[in-house]
């Protein structure tokens, strides 16, 4: 028992939490079955392995989800790094995209003049490119 002990913590760690999880997740599934009251045991029909077949796909659906969710918590209280790309004018290109519809064109050519005034002011001209979609 010893040595398999030593074996098993000279792996990677990656390699452990699989195995470690892979075996948490087959005893889980052993002790669900052992509740299941008889549903895998005899011949099984259509209805009862489609049945089974939407409970597992719902049931790793709901596991993804969960995992994800706690990931994302666990990353929402980082606070990014700072680099000199995240300070100053961007370099990518931003579209400014926006949709009219059955407004007063002349309002809304002024609003988008107003906006690129205020982007040439800025320094965010040559970067921002704008569309508008009209249909009027």
């Amino acid at each position: 028992m010893r040595s398999l002990a030593s074996w098993l913590w000279r792996l990677p760690v990656r390699v452990r939490r699989l195995l470690f999880f892979t075996t948490v997740g087959l005893w889980l599934g052993l002790v669900v079955l052992g509740f299941s009251g008889g549903l895998f045991r005899g011949p099984a029909d259509g209805l009862t392995s489609a049945v089974c077949a939407l409970f597992v796909l719902l049931a790793v659906f709901a596991a993804v989800a969960w995992v994800l969710r706690l990931l994302g918590f666990l990353v929402s209280g980082r606070v990014p790094e700072e680099t000199e790309n995240t300070v100053g004018i961007p370099t990518t290109r931003t579209a400014l995209v926006m949709p009219i519809y059955h407004e007063d064109v002349a309002r809304v050519a002024l609003g988008i003049e107003r906006i690129w005034w205020s982007a040439k002011a800025s320094g965010l001209s040559e970067t921002c490119d704008f569309f508008v979609l009209s249909d009027s």
